[in-house]
């Protein structure tokens, strides 16, 4: 019973039975159907419509263009609502928009009877553009060249600690920091990759005339990075790291209806975030919150997609202009083009080291491509930066400049690891690629400069409150067989290349370039393997990598943390137990009720969690995100049982003490007749006059306290004997007086020698039952004397935070003529506290491997010059299958966490983290190439393979003419 037990899932029968209701299954009989018209260019203006062959279609009721809705800019990111507008969000979408900014932007709706006429009608309305030209890389928007700093002419090169310091503040402490709004692109020179003149860029949004959403940078350490480049007994690495577009992929498509109920409008939703959607239906509509009911019911994924809100204005904007129910379902093909995705992102990085693999500095220049709105804009690849800062130990200095600028692809969002699977790929590829220039095992590497225990970020102060990240290294070198592995497959790629050379320092990808006075005798590399030279030479190549992370939990102190719970007493002496927070089908409902069960004292059987949210009664929670719910919410939770638990016990200990004696007969509902008569429960048959519940159904004995007794328990307990009223009962409310009760002593005095055991009141020092709860219950809600509805809700303003850590580690076969990939092992090793769980957590590391299998090898959202999806749908965007999957396998390391309510913290979104840059690394060790941008597909490895000399490229066959 509680948390550390693998119990089922307690909505495991309702899904695999089909009885569980999602959004679609609610919608009310007669719903319209709308249906998005989008815009079939990605930069342009719309202006005008003809609708005239649309209307003609039968069936449809609306047709609402760009120029009917509300002017109200409204913000879409699932974020915490800050009354500080330094704060806010970046409010630059409307319901449908008059300026396009992405191929398929929201610009017209249809509503009809029906989904066949919606779609006809649709497909017939013609619009007129005027239309601009699409910028869809960074380079293009910001209209000048990004060429990573070594690239640059040493004149017109930065100075040193120009980049991330401040004018006029000195370098070297944590203080310089800055944060640059609607910041210019930095200077930048060389060759123009984007083939646009100077000044071509078209603002994307008219308040951001450069594209640029955002600027952020810092500088930690003495000096500069660039003071390291052509310094004796020291190795520098300089490439550009790139990830891709890719697209979240749950499997319910977003979908949700709105109805009227007299004045106020209800929008029933696929949705992590029931309450800020709500607040953001308000801002969009310019309508009072309290017309506004949203409700969440089961829900068939999202991560991060969903933790935004898309549609839902639009359709309560529908409902009330028709007075009837509207649905607004979105296509598979929509919902990977036209939702979110995850941003793609190029990192500009550098990193010295000396000779023994100290880690002097380094230096991350990283530009995210936003796509056409800001959503949760520039969080993301701040995160990222702040990762990599995180991380690892600098000896001496690290620079960072992160900028996050507008395009006209999809727009970027929320999606599990919020930017760090993009920066851990790139931080831990630079990682290894030092290693391999300094000759040392990359594994060693890293437990000499990781983050040490104790740990405290800078800026905000965020620490390491448990450290479980050496051990994590440890066991997974241990459970993987690291050392064997990488010394076995070094020889025998060695002996394949018939004969290796030394390590050029090229980048097969074409990514960067590697400098510094370091030489390195690739053939003595301690388990790295050598570059290759002898075209078709070792076929097959076998090797392992490995990466490591960390993460926060929750978003403390960048936001508000906040959550509430409530549980109510029901008559049996079960509980109902309502969350803000959200079941997303990651387990979070039945972790909740592990939760009760534990503060509680009362079996899982017992704990009823209602897995609907509903805005007009479920308790506030900013909802599922961030890894947070179990931390977060997970406290307010704990400090609600305990509340409760206490309630309990008090109404308890004065029936022991006979004082509650106004049940139906004039009886205490526990059986006993006026003071204590020293009558077992267990005698109670349970007929209408010895209480509804008629005792403990085992049988047992259970016995009544008499007043001198529980007076005697109470003070030996430290305590005193006190009227039950001190509980709640003076006229000033239960929970007020319990609460100052709690304030006073820490817990009521009368209760110190009582427990909840099971279904029972118990002694604590011996476990005596003494009553059933559900005695209690019926009594505390039924007596003509002290009727009182047991019932408990708090919140918990969160300010605290805290790191789980973990690695990740992999054995691949490459076959390299052919480009293919094979993954032989994968383990990831987690630090995520105390399991709540352990099948649940096993679970979700299973879920996060396969997300980051498929980031690392498969998926890519392409894009034509015209800014048009290529593969927006799920036959020609990749994913990994069961045949790409190998065993995955699980190992924690559970070192409690004093900040967690029951010592855990975050586990949901960072096994998806490292899987991607340890497939990486196990490619270069075993075929000495390194590749440097996402997806490693077959047609990216053959290439780099002929750039390395691995293999042949293949002769165009020209067939001569006939003479």
């Amino acid at each position: 019973m509680g948390i550390g037990t693998s119990q089922v899932r307690v909505d495991a029968y309702e899904k695999v039975t089909g009885g569980a209701k999602y959004t679609a299954d609610m919608e009310p009989k007669g719903t319209l159907v709308a249906k998005l018209v989008r815009s079939t260019v990605a930069n342009g203006r719309v202006l005008g419509f003809d609708l005239k062959e649309a209307w003609a279609v039968e069936g449809v009721e609306d047709i609402v263009t760009c120029f009917d809705v509300p002017e109200h800019p409204y913000p879409t990111p699932g974020h915490p609502w800050s009354v500080e507008p330094s704060h806010q969000d970046v409010a630059d979408r409307r319901m449908l928009n008059e300026r396009v900014r992405i191929y398929g932007d929201d610009i017209a709706v249809v509503v009809a009877r029906d989904e066949v006429a919606a779609k006809r009608a649709a497909g017939k309305i013609r619009v007129e553009y005027e239309e601009y030209r699409p910028l869809l890389t960074v380079a293009q928007a910001l209209g000048r060249d990004i060429s990573p700093w070594w690239a640059k002419e040493a004149a017109q090169s930065l100075p040193p600690g120009s980049l991330g310091t401040p004018a006029g503040e000195e370098s070297g402490a944590a203080r310089n920091t800055f944060v640059r709004e609607r910041a210019p692109a930095p200077d930048c020179i060389g060759d123009d990759r984007t083939g646009w003149g100077e000044g071509d860029a078209t603002a994307i949004h008219e308040e951001c005339a450069d594209n640029c959403l955002k600027h952020t940078g810092f500088r930690l350490g003495e000096g500069a990075f660039h003071d390291f480049e052509g310094m004796d007994g020291v190795a520098v690495v300089q490439k550009v790291y790139r990830t891709q577009t890719v697209q979240h992929c749950h499997i319910e498509v977003p979908v949700s209806f709105a109805y009227m109920e007299h004045d106020r409008v209800t929008v029933v939703s696929s949705t992590q975030i029931p309450h800020i959607v709500r607040r953001v239906i308000s801002q969009a509509l310019g309508l009072d919150m309290g017309r506004i009911r949203v409700i969440k019911p089961y829900i068939g994924g999202g991560f991060g997609n969903k933790q935004e809100v898309l549609y839902e204005p639009l359709n309560a904007f529908l409902a009330m202009r028709l007075g009837r129910p509207v649905k607004i379902e979105l296509s598979r093909e929509e919902t990977l083009a036209c939702t979110r995705v995850r941003h793609a992102m190029e990192f500009q990085l550098g990193a010295a080291a000396t000779p023994d693999g100290r880690l002097l500095g380094r230096k991350f220049v990283a530009y995210s491509n936003q796509g056409g709105y800001a959503s949760h804009g520039h969080a993301l690849i701040a995160n990222a930066a702040g990762e990599f800062k995180q991380i690892y130990r600098d000896e001496k200095v690290l620079e960072s400049d992160s900028y996050t600028v507008y395009t006209n692809i999809s727009t970027g969002g929320a999606m599990r690891g919020y930017g760090i699977p993009q920066g851990v790929f790139a931080g831990e590829a630079l990682m290894d690629d030092l290693a391999r220039k300094i000759s040392m095992d990359p594994l060693e590497f890293r437990l000499r400069n990781c983050v040490r225990e104790g740990y405290e970020d800078p800026h905000t102060h965020v620490m390491f409150r448990s450290y479980g990240l050496r051990r994590c290294i440890e066991v997974g070198r241990e459970r993987f067989g690291w050392d064997e592995k990488r010394a076995r497959y070094t020889r025998e790629n060695a002996d394949l290349a018939d004969g290796a050379g030394t390590d050029k320092g090229t980048d097969a990808a074409g990514a960067g370039v590697s400098t510094g006075a370091v030489k390195t005798d690739v053939a003595a590399m301690t388990g790295v393997c050598a570059d290759t030279a002898g075209a078709g030479a070792g076929q097959k190549r076998r090797g392992v990598g490995m990466s490591i992370f960390i993460y926060k939990t929750g978003v403390y102190p960048t936001s508000l943390e906040t959550a509430s719970c409530r549980m109510v007493l029901n008559q049996d002496g079960s509980v109902q137990l309502q969350m803000g927070a959200t079941e997303i089908g990651q387990g979070a409902d039945t972790v909740f009720t592990q939760m009760a069960a534990q503060v509680l004292g009362i079996p899982e059987s017992k704990v009823h969690i209602i897995s609907f949210q509903d805005t007009d009664v479920t308790p506030f929670d900013t909802g599922a995100y961030a890894s947070r719910q179990s931390y977060v919410s997970g406290k307010a939770l704990k400090q609600t049982g305990e509340l409760l638990k206490e309630k309990i016990l008090g109404y308890a200990a004065g029936m022991l003490r006979g004082e509650s004696q106004g049940g139906p007969q004039g009886k205490s509902q526990g059986g006993s007749q006026g003071k204590s008569q020293g009558k077992s429960q267990g005698e109670s048959q349970g007929g209408p006059q010895d209480g509804p519940q008629g005792g403990p159904q085992d049988g047992s004995q259970v016995e009544s306290l008499g007043e001198s007794q529980a007076e005697a328990e109470g003070a030996a307990a430290g305590g005193v004997a006190v009227p039950y009223d001190v509980l709640g009962t003076d006229g000033a409310g239960p929970g007020a007086a319990h609460a100052a009760s709690i304030a006073a002593h820490g817990r009521h005095p009368a209760v110190s020698g009582l427990d909840i055991a099971g279904d029972f009141i118990v002694e604590k020092a011996t476990g005596r039952r003494l009553l059933s709860v559900g005695d209690v219950a019926m009594t505390a809600l039924y007596s003509l004397d002290e009727s009182v509805h047991i019932t408990a809700e708090s919140t918990v303003h969160c300010k605290d935070n805290t790191f789980s850590s973990g690695a990740c580690f992999a054995e691949v076969e490459v076959d390299i003529p052919l480009g293919k990939v094979k993954v032989l092992n994968l383990l990831n090793v987690h630090d995520s506290g105390t399991l709540l769980n352990p099948q649940l957590a096993r679970a979700q590391v299973h879920g996060g491997m396969s997300m980051g299998l498929g980031f690392g090898m498969y998926e890519e959202l392409l894009y034509d010059e015209k800014g048009r999806p290529l593969n927006d749908n799920l036959l020609d965007y990749k994913l990994p299958t069961a045949m790409d999957t190998p065993d995955l396998q699980v190992e924690f390391v559970e070192v409690e966490d004093p900040t967690g309510p029951f010592g855990n913290k975050a586990l949901g979104e960072p096994p998806a983290i490292p899987v991607a840059p340890a497939i990486r690394n196990a490619i270069l060790h075993a075929t000495g190439v390194a590749f440097d941008s996402l997806p490693m597909t077959p047609q990216k490895l053959v290439e780099g393979f002929w750039k390395a000399g691995l293999t042949k490229r293949p002769q165009p066959h020209v067939q001569g003419m006939a003479g």
